[in-house]
């Protein structure tokens, strides 16, 4: 199985980043989404709540709103929506969701406080609902209008189109989710001192339930329009029911509880609202007929049920109405029969209607979320395989809860905590919840993707999920297996995190002084005879039967040619442990079973593998005793080991280090990874040095795979920089070491150091983002050393110079060797030269050659690389009266100090490179090699 990061999140970040690189005067789309992005940024920024909510309060929900109506105009003239057209509305429709989100958030932080303060609750009231009532209705109204517009006339099959029509559905349904979350007069109710200020508010709420019904209505009108399997049609049916479930949310909890005592004052209002509803009702029945769904049963009777209630009390009132002018009617019955005529069918009231609006968005999430048309989950930010799935009212216990793998810092310590005994693995990822813990009065559920397991379709996998600190194993697991992967689901209303492990369960046996034999349930002709006198007490034994996956050690000999040479074929193996050190006196026989032909390859020869958990023996025919008995094979040994048979090529039984890496390959205890170094092309930031690192273990059969799908999304191989073929267990924890002038733009909360812990086929990945930091205390590298966890000896180590972090392109970029300035003598005597040499280049009249030479504005520039500050420049140039050769003189002088050292000069030409002026730092190269100082000569050539 391949990593679990989602290709599309890093595709769109990279797009994302070439946009705004590329951004002129002419991008507004650009410019707008780089200013919602300031605007959200501003409010994340604070750190206080009291003041981030009173910052959206005061600014940031019209702000959005004004946005809104932007957005509207630059969407009516829109012509023509191309490809790139389609990524730019994209990029604004995901900054302007990340602001709704913000204001979200700001409000979950002190929405407690709101209802707690007289004069919070006031203004929340009196303010607040109207302004996000209307920045619902106009998101609503700009997402629909631009979605109708893509599908209708502007629609292409491409993958900017796509993520388009998606960033459309999030910002929509980012809307419905804020005033979901901040609209509820049922639970909070308006107090009575201020009914008489908020009687306003009643306007407000029908205008955007009625602006917020018509966008319904058109894109319901969208979707019927659609063909069938169109690319689109999950994120529009998303739209449609995200748009359906806050159109019924705040009829039921804004507008109802609002209109008691209100409804006169706003009939024509809401006879608007109400001829909305009507016209949306039967887009609704009709959509669902496109799609072959039917009603069932139980809601269609209630309905109908209602429906002649409604029709009797139609009739009852006709009949009052007639009796009431039953004496004008004898008066001039010609007349009566004109007007009976013309008596129009009572118009439904706004109750019924909205009566009529629950039972619609009822049926239509039972039966479109039912048969699976529509899937409403929140994915992982991050990329995870893994997704949680819900119905739109449950979103207010969900909130902002998502799934997604632990981070790697992490990872170690939720793997310390796992409750997995010797005979139980872990093949998924550490999964855990974010803005949790997750409670619901539901069950929602958890779909996500697990490794491969040998015989997987045999093999029930099992989920452990941890509530409240408590790991419990959970029931109806539902299993997919495919050749490629697993996937698991279940229901769950509480969880803080989840596993999936298998259970390859032990036998108990008693090893008896007598002698016993054991025999395997599922194979009697696999056994373990222990002789008499092996033991002086009775020891309990367990044993079990570990058959390697032949499928995969098939693929990975084909994808790793170099790596399973030795071994011809392998047996499965019977492992035997005991709770204590046992001394063993007589030796055990013990049968297993394999597949052999020994005609298959010549000079071959049988070899017995044994092995316990701290080593692994290989030993030949004269070595230990084997018998073959057809496919059975008996193996007479010494000790309580593990035994496996193979069938080797004879010249590697003087490589039994190769046979031993080789045996713990195909038996799944190691797996064989590089430690891949990648640069993130599109955040490369030239001026600062500055790029983004992505260090990841990756298994040797996925590499090439790994690699080409890293280029496609601009993560280029660092040159040089791969490590050697590293054999890492399962849970294996490495530390990596950050050095040099180099410092991390992102703290990881641990200084420069990380944690690698290694799962097999989950993301093995770290970011570290970093800028170059001058310091002639330390080596011109950006330096990467990996080293096992507890240990100072690194096993793999990567050094990229500075220099070329701020002037070669990412393709051009390698690793070196570090330099070692003490190795011998000869390095000694370099180190003199240079230490001499440097003397000359950093005496006062070279300094002084090189300061006629530079500009203020080399000098300033230079300046920032050596540490030198503005203040300090400014002073000098006042001290020397503006003479702008005895300040660059001066400020040369203090960077050196009061002697000048080898690293120093390689500092300064590095420096001088990064400033543009390589010509100086060339020549200063120059003059060093000859063990001299600088003069007018060299810059006059």
């Amino acid at each position: 199985m391949g990593k679990t990061k989602s290709t599309k999140y890093y595709r769109k970040q990279k797009r994302t980043r070439q946009a705004k690189g590329q951004m002129d005067e002419n991008d507004v789309l650009i410019h707008m989404s780089e200013d919602i992005k300031k605007c959200w940024m501003n409010v994340s920024d604070i750190s206080n709540i009291q003041d981030k909510w009173r910052r959206v309060e005061d600014s940031t929900i019209t702000t959005a709103i004004r946005i809104c109506m932007k957005l509207k105009g630059k969407q009516c003239y829109l012509t023509k929506l191309e490809q790139d057209d389609a990524f730019k509305f994209g990029l604004v429709y995901d900054e302007f969701s990340r602001l709704l989100y913000t204001i979200r958030l700001a409000y979950g932080e002190v929405e407690s406080e709101i209802f707690s303060d007289e004069e919070l609750s006031q203004r929340f009231y009196e303010k607040d609902i109207p302004a996000l009532l209307e920045l619902w209705g106009s998101c609503s109204l700009i997402s629909a209008d631009l979605m109708v517009a893509l599908l209708i006339d502007n629609w292409n099959s491409t993958d900017d189109h796509d993520d388009l029509a998606k960033s459309l559905t999030v910002c929509s349904t980012s809307c419905v989710k804020q005033v979901v979350l901040s609209c509820d007069l049922v639970q909070h109710p308006i107090p009575d001192n201020i009914k008489d200020s908020t009687k306003s508010t009643v306007f407000t709420v029908i205008e955007h339930l009625t602006s917020a019904c018509d966008s319904l209505v058109k894109i319901v009108k969208c979707a019927s329009c659609m063909e069938e399997d169109h690319s689109a049609e999950d994120a529009i049916l998303n739209m449609i029911t995200w748009s359906l479930y806050g159109l019924n949310y705040i009829s039921v909890n804004v507008l109802k509880p609002i209109l008691v005592g209100n409804s006169e004052d706003v009939e024509d209002d809401l006879k608007k609202y109400s001829k909305s509803l009507e016209s949306l009702f039967p887009l609704l029945r009709q959509l669902l007929k496109q799609h072959k769904l039917e009603p069932s049963d139980d809601i269609d009777s209630k309905q109908e049920d209602d429906s002649q209630n409604k029709e009797e009390n139609d009739n009852k009132n006709k009949q009052t109405s007639k009796s009431k002018d039953k004496n004008k009617a004898k008066e001039d019955q010609s007349v009566e029969k004109t007007d009976e005529e013309k008596v129009e069918p009572s118009q439904p009231s706004i109750e019924d209607l909205l009566k009529t609006l629950e039972k619609e968005y009822e049926i239509f999430t039972k039966e479109f979320l039912g048969s699976g048309k529509v899937s409403i989950c929140q994915e992982d930010p991050n990329g995870s395989d893994v997704s949680l799935f819900y119905r739109p009212e449950q979103y207010r216990e969900i909130a902002d809860c998502t799934v997604g793998s632990c981070d790697m810092k992490d990872r170690n310590d939720w793997i310390k905590d796992l409750p997995l005994t010797e005979d139980q693995t872990l093949v998924s990822d550490i999964y855990i919840v974010r803005n949790g813990p997750l409670k619901t009065s539901s069950d929602v559920e958890i779909d996500f993707i697990v490794l491969p397991v040998a015989n997987s379709a045999e093999r029930q996998i099992q989920v452990k999920v941890n509530n409240g600190g408590s790991w419990n194993d959970m029931e109806n697991v539902q299993q997919e297996v495919s050749e490629a992967k697993t996937h698991l689901s279940f229901k769950v209303s509480s969880m803080d995190a989840f596993i999936a492990y298998i259970d390859n369960p032990s036998e108990s046996h008693e090893i008896l002084p007598q002698g016993s034999t054991y025999t395997n349930a599922d194979n009697e002709e696999i056994q373990v005879k222990f002789l008499p006198d092996i033991v002086d007490s009775p020891v309990k034994a367990h044993i079990k039967v570990v058959q390697h996956d032949s499928k995969e050690v098939t693929s990975y000999r084909e994808k790793c040619l170099d790596s399973i040479m030795g071994i011809i074929c392998l047996s499965d193996a019977v492992e035997i442990r005991t709770d204590e050190e046992v001394e063993v006196k007589k030796n055990m026989v013990v049968t297993v079973r394999m597949e052999d032909n020994p005609n298959t390859e010549k000079d071959s020869q049988l070899v017995v593998i044994r092995y316990n958990d701290t080593q692994v023996q290989v030993l030949d025919k004269s070595q230990c005793r084997i018998t073959k008995d057809g496919t059975n094979f008996k193996v007479e040994c010494k000790g309580l080991w593990s035994i496996a048979v193979a069938r080797v090529k004879k010249i590697f039984l003087n490589m039994r280090d190769s046979l031993k890496k080789e045996f713990l390959v195909m038996s799944g205890k190691v797996q064989m990874c590089n430690l891949m170094t990648y640069i993130d092309d599109s955040s490369r930031d030239m001026s600062k040095g500055g790029a983004m690192f992505w260090l990841d273990f990756v298994e040797k059969n996925m590499l090439q795979e790994d690699i080409e799908m890293k280029l496609q999304l601009g993560f280029i191989e660092v040159k040089n920089s791969r490590s050697k073929d590293l054999a890492v267990k399962q849970n294996q924890t490495f530390d990596l070491a950050i050095e040099g002038q180099i410092k991390l733009t992102l703290s990881n909360g641990n200084g420069q150091n990380f944690k690698m812990t290694y799962l097999k086929g989950a993301d093995n990945h770290v970011t570290i983002p970093i800028e170059v930091k001058r310091d002639q205390e330390k080596e011109p590298f950006a330096t990467f050393k990996l080293s096992e966890d507890g240990s100072d000896t690194p096993i793999h180590v990567v050094a990229i110079p500075v220099r070329d972090l701020s002037e070669l392109s990412s393709d051009d970029i390698a690793s070196r060797p570090m330099i070692k300035l003490n190795e011998n003598n000869n390095a000694r005597d370099e180190l003199k030269l240079k230490e001499e040499a440097a003397k000359c280049v950093l005496a006062h009249n070279s300094l002084m050659e090189l300061s006629r030479e530079l500009s203020e504005r080399d000098v300033r520039k230079l300046s920032h690389q050596l540490g030198v500050s503005e203040d300090l420049i400014d002073k000098f140039k006042d001290q020397m009266d503006g003479d702008i050769v005895r300040t660059n003189f001066q400020t040369l002088c203090e960077w050196r100090g009061k002697t000048g050292r080898a690293t120093m000069v390689d500092f300064l030409i590095s420096s001088l490179r990064t400033c543009g002026r390589s010509d100086c730092a060339n020549i200063i190269g120059q003059v060093r090699s000859r063990q001299r100082g600088l003069t007018r000569e060299d810059f006059n050539r």
